[in-house]
């Protein structure tokens, strides 16, 4: 007769590989629909080049992002800048 407690385990080991399978499908399920999906995370740099007459006493840079009619969304993702910018 087969323990008790080997007949549980197996159960328990047949479930979590097949809630493994199901996550891992899920995953390229959706990196295959979507694969712009996790791009939003990716870093970025910007360079201020001031050619004008004028320096630049405020910067403020963020990421905007719109709804889907394209409207803007306000981002609360901000960077000020502190340091005058000279111009030229």
């Amino acid at each position: 007769m087969v323990n008790k407690k080997f007949f549980a385990g197996l159960i328990i080991a047949i479930a979590a590989c097949s809630i493994l399978v199901l996550i891992v499908a899920t995953a390229l399920a959706v990196k295959k629909n979507n694969p712009h999906l996790l791009r939003q995370f990716q870093r970025f740099s910007l360079i201020v080049d001031n050619q004008s007459d004028y320096d630049l006493v405020s910067v403020e840079i963020g990421v905007m992002h719109s709804d889907a009619n394209g409207n803007a969304v306000k981002s609360g993702a901000k960077y000020w800048h502190p340091e005058v910018i000279q111009s030229g």
